[in-house]
C-alpha cells in the first residue's frame, strides 16, 4: 500500500508547476507594467513642476519659451520616451499674486507594453508657481 501511494504522488508537483507558472509570470509583467505606468506619471509630473518653476523666472514674453524648453529637458534627462511632447501656459492670479500654470502632455512610448496589447497614451500633468517679480531674465 505504501508504495503504491508513493506511486500515484509523482508528478503532481511538476504538474502543479505546470499549470501555476504562467499565472504567475503574468501577475508578475502586470505588476511591472503598472509600476512603469506610475513612474511615467511622476516623470511627467516632475518635468511639469520644473517648467512652472523655470517659467515663472522669466518675463512674460519668454515663459513659453522658457518652460518648453525647461520640460523637454527634464524629460530628456530622466530618459523618458515621449512623443509629441507639448506644453500650455496660461497666466492666473492667486490674490495679488500672478501665477503661470504649465501642462505637460506627452504621447507615452511603451514598446514593452504591446504584447499585452495596450496601446501608448496621453499622459498630462500640470503645476502652477507664483511669478517671482525679482528674478526676470
Amino acid at each position: 500500500m505504501r508504495c503504491s501511494s508513493i506511486l500515484e504522488d509523482r508528478g503532481s508537483a511538476t504538474t502543479e508547476m505546470v499549470l501555476l507558472a504562467p499565472v504567475v509570470m503574468f501577475l508578475v509583467m502586470c505588476v511591472l507594467f503598472l509600476g512603469h505606468r506610475a513612474d511615467t506619471n511622476l516623470k511627467i509630473q516632475h518635468a511639469a513642476d520644473v517648467a512652472a518653476r523655470i517659467a515663472s523666472m522669466h518675463s512674460t514674453d519668454k515663459m513659453q519659451e522658457a518652460g518648453a524648453v525647461a520640460a523637454s529637458d527634464d524629460l530628456q534627462l530622466q530618459n523618458q520616451d515621449c512623443s509629441e511632447v507639448s506644453t500650455h501656459m496660461s497666466l492666473g492670479t492667486f490674490g495679488v499674486l500672478r501665477t503661470v500654470t504649465v501642462t505637460v502632455n506627452c504621447r507615452e512610448q511603451r514598446r514593452d507594453a504591446l504584447w499585452l496589447g495596450i496601446r501608448p497614451r496621453q499622459v498630462s500633468a500640470s503645476s502652477t508657481e507664483v511669478i517671482d517679480a525679482y528674478s526676470f531674465r
